[in-house]
């Protein structure tokens, strides 16, 4: 099994894989593989708005992921801030929505 998780840019990644070494490591050793990627790309080199393409775009581009192998899990983990980036959205709750709404309507 693999699990992707897609963060705003290389800070974000890199942080994640600091504060959940362990985690990963522990999972790994079972055979589970999780990796961080960055929609700004190494160094944020794409540059371009990262939140309004990582709630839009990723939830698209997951559909192929788990189609190829089928065990892939992908995790879209944005910041709240800015708000509205992408589709409204104030709360957490809002934002998660939207992004489940995307990915359903990709489907």
């Amino acid at each position: 099994m693999r699990v992707l998780i897609y963060v705003e840019g290389s800070s974000d990644k890199l942080a994640m894989e600091a504060l959940l070494a362990s985690l990963i490591y522990d999972k790994s050793q079972q055979g589970i593989s999780i990796k961080f990627f960055s929609v700004k790309g190494t160094d944020n080199s794409k540059g371009g708005d990262a939140k309004k393409d990582l709630v839009t775009k990723t939830p698209i581009a997951a559909i192929d992921i788990i189609c190829n192998p089928p065990d892939s899990i992908v995790v879209v983990m944005p910041d709240l801030y800015p708000k509205n980036k992408g589709f409204e959205h104030e709360t957490v709750q809002e934002l998660e929505n939207g992004i489940l709404n995307n990915f359903n309507q990709a489907l």
